[in-house]
């Protein structure tokens, strides 16, 4: 169950509680186990509390998805307790949850803990492994308490649990570590005496990343004469190589060549990978000259790891000269090689080399498989290349492949994204014919990409291509989309349908609609709904609120606006600046100028900021009604208040002031303007060269002839 699925079934239990139906302990577990993997196992908890109150008693499977989700969370001494309680109201538990317990305890530097808990583990009937055993006697290792650790190394052979290598590795480390090297080696010789192969214990040792152990134990092996065989050598260069130790891994490989055993191509391919992982192009192609040079016989592995680390650094044509050399020696490509090409041709971004390599793989007689095509597919998309992509893509039905969701979806992407509508069509449809369909996510990106470019009839066919995996969300993408196209009756047709897909409108639905229905007059019916909403348990938020108050004053019913601002006011909620804006705006549009100036004094004694909009409204309005020192005083106030006027409220009072001749008010105005890189618009120009053109008109308009030329006029 993913993140969604856990978020579903929480929704599914609420729904059960509001319909009156008591979950069963089946059924309450499932909850629980869901708050776990939410990492809000507190939750959990709370479902323990509803399940006990009914009566009900929790069980092992209670009890496991409390404990494992508070040591997920790292409250492992709380787990314990909970483990503890649950034991005394008679859960018993089984040796997997025992396990998990001891070695979270173990993990925090708690190996007491742990093995008071193994020992009452043993106790209840459960039989300790050699896992459980480990775990503890790591953590006293870690602990550097060695003594303990040998009294639960020996409890584990009392109750007949054998040591395997890594027990033997964890212990001989611990006495080494400790300078007890006379113990240490009498382990390991017990360890030889029961059969198991200090090769095996190298292995485990570096698994564990204990390299500096291994050296020794290496060393310690020679002087007893049991050398260790080439493959453990290879398990330590590949070690080593991994952890990013190359020169330590060249000085072992120098020790295999000066005392044996000698290096086998394993041996090789390691140290090449290394080389490579370290950027060392050069001692890696000298390296494999010199397998060449001592007859190695070179394998498909080794050649692509060559092939690889040229495509890293961008030699291509010695990748594709490998290719060919591989060819001649009857070695066949394999996924790898051709992936590593893919990448390199995705890497360039360049047509041309994209080209080159698909025939290469193409003549090295090297089947491409889907996910090639995909990759290839992919990478001629992101190049812009969409009708190589596409052949390419045509390429795989004529070989009888079938593309999978990622092959249809990258090219219906690349065909969408470029432009070529029938093209996606065409791939959707043939995707429905084949049982296929793209994930919710990309329907959306779709839906909403189409609405954007006004290709209104894709848009709804990739609506319908979506059946089941249409959501919430791409109904509201396409009901916004409608209705600020003018297809109102569209919008609301599918509005209506929402329920025949199973699926409940949520606030941004009904949001979108009241919108919708206020910017057509259609007040009454956005009431309607907004009756609804609060049926269904919906909250009025914001923007439901400004669009009725926007509806109301349109109709030109400032008092209906008004009152629902007041509703605000009465209600849990504040009215915010878009509320105050849009009521404003509607006072002055009506009339009631004297209003809305006493409901923007109003707006710092609430707690809020003016905003540009705010400002530009109410100076809009003044400038109209010829009250310019006002409207100047509050174009001034804005900048104190650390907000800056925009182009629209320059135009605004600057064409107001030249409009009543006041051209010596306006030049600074202007150059303030012009400072801020706003450019005047035509009625401002037009003004300005009717002034220019009176006889004192030049003197008036000098500062800004000085600085900016009568080019700014024009």
């Amino acid at each position: 169950m993913k993140l969604k699925g856990y978020l579903e079934v929480i929704s599914m239990y609420k729904r059960m509680k509001h319909q009156g139906i008591d979950p069963n302990l089946y059924t309450s577990n499932i909850l629980i186990n869901a708050f776990r993997h939410l990492d809000k196992i507190d939750y959990g908890f709370c479902v323990l509390c509803d399940v006990m109150k009914r009566g009900l008693e929790p069980d092992l499977v209670t009890a496991d998805s409390l404990v494992c989700g508070l040591c997920s969370e790292g409250r492992v001494i709380d787990a314990l307790k909970v483990f503890d309680k649950m034991t005394e109201r008679g859960v018993k538990s089984d040796v997997t949850l025992y396990s998990t317990i001891i070695g979270k305890l173990c993990g925090v530097g708690e190996p007491s803990m742990a093995l008071d808990l193994h020992r009452r583990m043993i106790a209840t009937g459960c039989e300790g492994n050699v896992v459980t055993y480990g775990f503890i006697i790591s953590s006293f290792v870690r602990n550097k308490s060695i003594d303990e650790a040998l009294a639960v190394f020996g409890e584990m052979k009392m109750n007949g649990v054998s040591p395997n290598v890594l027990s033997f590795g964890v212990i001989i480390h611990g006495l080494s570590s400790s300078g007890r090297l006379k113990e240490a080696r009498g382990y390991f010789d017990e360890m030889i005496a029961q059969g198991i192969s200090p090769n095996a214990l190298i292995y485990g040792l570096c698994k564990q990343g204990m390299l500096e152990d291994v050296a020794e134990m290496i060393n310690e092996m020679v002087s007893k004469e049991i050398p260790p065989d080439v493959c453990s050598y290879n398990t330590l260069i590949r070690r080593l190589c991994k952890d990013n130790k190359l020169s330590e891994a060249i000085d072992v490989y120098g020790s295999m060549i000066n005392k044996g055993p000698q290096p086998n191509l394993q041996t090789y391919n390691s140290l090449l990978d290394g080389l490579f992982t370290r950027c060392s192009l050069t001692d890696a192609t000298k390296l494999f000259e010199s397998m060449r040079h001592d007859k190695v016989e070179i394998n498909v592995v080794t050649y692509n790891i060559m092939i690889s680390g040229y495509c890293k650094y961008g030699k291509l044509e010695e990748a594709i000269e490998l290719i060919r050399e591989m060819n001649c020696k009857g070695l066949k490509p394999d996924s790898y090689t051709c992936m590593s090409l893919i990448r390199f041709v995705n890497q360039a971004g360049d047509s041309e080399v994209a080209k080159e390599v698909i025939d290469v793989i193409c003549k090295s007689d090297f089947s491409l498989h889907l996910h090639h095509y995909t990759a290839l597919i992919d990478g001629l998309i992101r190049m812009k290349k969409i009708d190589e992509a596409r052949r390419l893509f045509d390429e795989i039905l004529e070989k009888g492949l079938v593309p999978d969701v990622v092959a249809y979806s990258n090219m219906i992407i690349g065909c969408f994204k470029y432009g070529k509508m029938k093209e996606t069509l065409e791939l959707i449809r043939r995707m429905r014919r084949e049982g296929m369909r793209l994930s919710g996510a990309l329907y959306t990106i779709l839906i909403r990409g189409a609405r954007q470019a006004g290709n209104w009839d894709v848009a709804l066919e990739i609506f319908d291509a979506a059946g089941h995996a249409s959501n919430i969300i791409q109904f509201n993408a396409l009901i916004d989309g409608l209705i600020k196209s003018g297809k109102w009756d569209d919008a609301k047709r599918l509005f209506d349908g929402i329920s025949d897909r199973g699926l409940v409108p949520d606030t941004i639905t009904f949001n979108t609609m009241i919108s919708g229905y206020c910017k057509h007059g259609k007040l009454e019916e956005a009431i309607e709904l907004i009756r609804r909403m609060k049926r269904e348990g919906l909250k009025l938020d914001s923007y439901t609120y400004t669009s009725l108050i926007h509806a109301s004053c349109r109709a030109g019913d400032s008092d209906a606006a008004q009152a629902i601002f007041n509703a605000i006011r009465k209600s849990d909620q504040s009215p915010d600046i878009f509320q105050f804006n849009a009521l404003i705006s509607g006072l002055i549009r009506n009339g009631k100028l004297d209003d809305a100036k006493g409901l923007f004094d109003e707006i710092q004694n609430m707690g809020l900021v003016a905003n540009v909009v705010t400002y530009n409204i109410v100076i809009d309005a003044l400038c109209k009604h010829k009250m310019l020192s006002e409207a100047k005083a509050l174009f001034y106030e804005l900048e104190l208040k650390g907000c800056s006027p925009d182009s629209v409220m320059f135009k605004t009072i600057i064409t107001c002031f030249l409009q009543l001749n006041k051209v010596k008010d306006a030049v600074p105005l202007l150059e303030s303007m012009l400072d801020r890189k706003f450019t005047p618009d035509s009625v401002i120009k037009h003004r300005l060269r009717r002034v220019l053109a009176r006889p004192d008109g030049r003197k008036t308009l000098q500062p800004l002839l000085d600085t900016y030329g009568e080019n700014i006029f024009e």
